[in-house]
């Protein structure tokens, strides 16, 4: 969107405007601490206690008095006068005067005309989290609407609302779902590639098999309630690090199951007014320089002001006092705009937070309700002048008539399906409880609400409970200023002192470069490739190093590092050994092969590049370093080894060569060595089970056969070798026992094994002849 364009000029007046509401109402309260001087005695440390103000100790002691006696009456703690709705009930026998809740968000235009009256239709009896289940409920929808795609006659398209699993899903049917619209054929299928199938075999003579969108009669629109507590949880996960954390410190959650509790905003209640906390302080915050530099000179503050105090003042580079302006003056302020809009039914108002918050979605993961917010803000550019009137017409629907209490129609089914439990009795509700219970839920309230009236008790539908939380406030506000946080320039740092990503601070412009970079790749379909955006902005400095590191790529990623990496070695000898490598052992194979390779190869490039510059700085002969093997042709590899020297290659790097041959020469060395070690191990073996089996001592013989070289070699402990070396049977008559867990038999025998010979005369006929385990395997 243009920033000159007549829609985002408006979304930034809109924004502004709450803003400055909230401003000004931090510096009257900023003005009130300043006057009587109550909050510069609020310390945790251990320092000399100064005025914030003039630096000075005078008087000190007798503002600690003034502060003591101050009661509940004075001014600091008088409460804003609030306009409070009252209504008449009248009955037949007196008139009963009600004083109702007041109304909150005064200042934001209210667009609700009269009480919404919600009717429920029979439930659908399916779990909405598959295409199949879905298209069951737009069905239903449709037809009990009157569309005229299902037989109606009343509607050709209407909305429909739902939260985010199933609004991915009806996007994806919007986009799949077909209708063959061939000639007595009417079949209907929920993807393009059934329909494809079905015009190969049912139509094959037809050229282009005709169809049309069977879901192309509904508008989406995401619930207001839940895309608002997605934005909470955002704002939640990326600054839990940078505030959040230390805030719900102060407000009692210690444990770590309680911080989790806190981050993944579980209740959406505390969540809220730990947000309120959060911004409210961080405005407070913000505004006492501005506020003590007006009073000095005499001025009157403003909120307009205030920015430009702030662009003057602050021109020094503070990446805290930078990034928390952003997050309280864009981000924070926000969300709240967005629940203001919902409440007082303001579409205008909620458009202009959606912009405002949209980077919460792109900066960090969160793929789901990215993709909502671009769909949802790409619809409404689109849609149809009179279809977008409508729209906004009901952004959210009051149920109790109050104007400050609105909610979208995803958090108005919520309320219906709590009333709906409460009149279900205990046990497994039936299908024809649930029907029943819909079908009789609008008299069962208006059953309840007379009962409620006739016994005179006091009913809680359309009444807020009034909050205080001035008390954390301070609490936040002292954590501000414990350690003089917004006076820290240089590095970015946490409110617990954590050292911040650098580019934390341009959140702005990062989560722009993700959000256009999902809209080229995933709307317009465009081929580009910038690795780097698909990964979260990171917040700390071990995030950026996880999002850097190998193991965050996919696999097409890596693929294209390996080729680039091969394409720059310069030695076309040591090209080709890595590409064959590449080639035989790694390719086609699953991605943690392929991350080990790559990191072995960077290793090798990495090691052969240093260790050549090394080996020629310190070696003192005029000579030219080469290869042990004294081969002339090596000069060009990069040279690894001094004369007469070996030096030992690191873990996972390749021994350059010149020649296949020698390549081959090297791996039968190597496997040779190998082949030594295993016998070592052998021999290690037997002795262990000499000495160590002092209880059930136990004997060993191993024989080893060179089919190359026709060499027998055998090594043990014991009598078996003195008999093997004899030429004498291993075992004899009684001596003899084989497990029956044993699954592999053996025998030595110096002579000539007869035909007719057997282990085990009388029990196993067992030979040991030629080809006698063709015999054992036919049995």
């Amino acid at each position: 969107m243009d920033q000159s364009s007549p829609r985002y000029v408006q979304y930034e007046r809109d924004h502004y405007e709450q803003l400055f509401y909230f401003i000004d109402n931090a510096i009257e309260d900023v003005i009130k601490e300043q006057e009587t001087e109550v909050f510069l005695w609020k310390v945790e440390w251990i320092k000399k206690i100064t005025c914030d103000g003039c630096k000075q100790r005078d008087g000190l002691k007798q503002a600690k008095e003034r502060r003591k006696s101050y009661s509940a009456n004075d001014s600091i703690k008088q409460v804003k006068p609030s306009l409070h709705r009252i209504t008449f009930k009248t009955d037949e026998n007196q008139t009963i005067v009600e004083e109702e809740d007041e109304e909150r968000y005064q200042q934001v235009q209210s667009n609700h005309s009269e009480k919404h009256n919600i009717v429920l239709t029979d439930p659908v009896y399916c779990n909405p989290n598959s295409m199949e289940t879905v298209a069951r409920v737009l069905r239903k929808i449709g037809t009990e609407n009157g569309i005229v795609r299902y037989g109606g006659t009343k509607r050709e398209w209407t909305f429909v609302c739902c939260d985010g699993l199933p609004f991915m899903i009806c996007k994806k049917l919007k986009e799949e779902a077909v209708i063959c619209i061939e000639p007595d054929c009417k079949k209907k299928f929920l993807t393009r590639k059934e329909f494809t199938l079905h015009a190969d075999q049912e139509h094959p003579d037809a050229k282009n098999c005709q169809f049309m969108y069977e879901f192309d009669w509904f508008y989406l629109r995401i619930g207001a309630g839940h895309y608002e507590m997605n934005l909470l949880k955002a704002f939640f996960e990326l600054n839990w690090i940078p505030f959040l954390e230390v805030l719900c410190e102060k407000m009692g959650f210690l444990s770590d199951a309680a911080k989790m509790y806190a981050k993944a905003c579980k209740d959406t209640h505390k969540s809220w007014h730990l947000l309120m906390v959060f911004h409210t302080s961080g405005l407070r915050e913000l505004v006492i320089p501005y506020v003590r530099n007006c009073m000095v000179n005499g001025k009157t503050p403003e909120a307009k002001e205030f920015f430009h105090f702030t662009q003057t003042m602050y021109s020094e580079e503070n990446s805290n006092l930078k990034y928390l302006m952003d997050t309280v003056c864009r981000f924070s302020q926000g969300i709240i705009n967005y629940r203001m809009g919902v409440r007082r039914n303001n579409a205008q108002l909620m458009k202009s937070a959606k912009y405002m918050t949209k980077e919460l979605f792109s900066a960090r993961s969160h793929p789901k309700y990215q993709a909502i917010e671009v769909f949802d803000t790409l619809q409404d550019i689109l849609m149809p002048i009179e279809v977008s009137k409508l729209n906004d017409k009901y952004s959210s629907f009051s149920t109790t008539g109050n104007k400050s209490l609105g909610e979208d129609a995803d958090f108005v089914l919520e309320e219906k399906n709590r009333q709906l439990k409460s009149w279900i009795p205990k046990g497994i509700p039936r299908d024809l409880i649930w029907q029943s219970v819909c079908r009789n839920n609008e008299v069962l309230e208006k059953v309840k609400g007379n009962c409620l009236n006739l016994f005179r008790v006091q009913n809680s539908q359309g009444k807020t409970k009034p909050v205080n939380l001035e008390e954390a406030i301070m609490e936040f506000r002292t954590a501000i200023r414990k350690d003089r946080y917004l006076q820290k320039y240089g590095v970015h740092t946490s409110l617990s002192g954590l050292i911040l990503d650098g580019d934390l601070v341009n959140l702005m412009e990062g989560a722009t470069k993700r959000r256009m970079f999902y809209l080229r790749s995933e709307i317009l379909g465009e081929g580009i490739e910038a690795p780097a955006l698909r990964h979260p902005v990171p917040v700390t400095i071990e995030e950026r190093l996880k999002f850097n590191s190998v193991n965050s790529m996919n696999l097409n990623e890596i693929k294209k590092e390996i080729s680039e990496l091969l394409e720059l070695i310069q030695d076309p000898l040591v090209q080709d050994y890595h590409e064959k490598l590449y080639n035989t052992e790694v390719k086609g194979k699953v991605k943690a092969r392929h991350v080990q390779f790559l990191q072995e190869l960077k290793e090798a490039m990495s090691g052969n590049d240093g260790n050549s510059t090394t080996e020629r700085e310190s070696c003192s002969t005029e000579e030219p370093i080469t290869m042990i093997t004294g081969m002339s042709n090596r000069e060009n590899i990069p040279m690894v080894y001094g004369p007469g020297f070996r030096k030992k290659l690191k873990p996972g790097k390749t021994k350059p060569f010149v020649s296949k041959k020698q390549n081959t020469q090297d791996k039968i060395m190597a496997l040779r060595a190998s082949k030594s070690r295993n016998i070592k191990n052998l021999k290690k073996i037997a002795k262990n089970l000499q000495q160590k089996q002092i209880y059930e001592p136990v004997e060993c013989l191993f024989i080893v056969y060179s089919k190359g070289k026709k060499i027998y070699k055998y090594f043990g402990t014991g009598h078996m070798v003195n008999r093997f070396e004899k030429g004498q049977p291993l075992a004899i008559g009684t001596d003899l026992k084989i497990s029956r867990s044993s699954k592999d038999y053996s025998f030595y025998k110096k002579n000539k094994i007869k035909s007719d010979s057997f282990l085990t005369q009388n029990k196993y006929r067992f030979n040991f002849t030629e080809e006698a385990g063709k015999d054992l395997a036919r049995r």
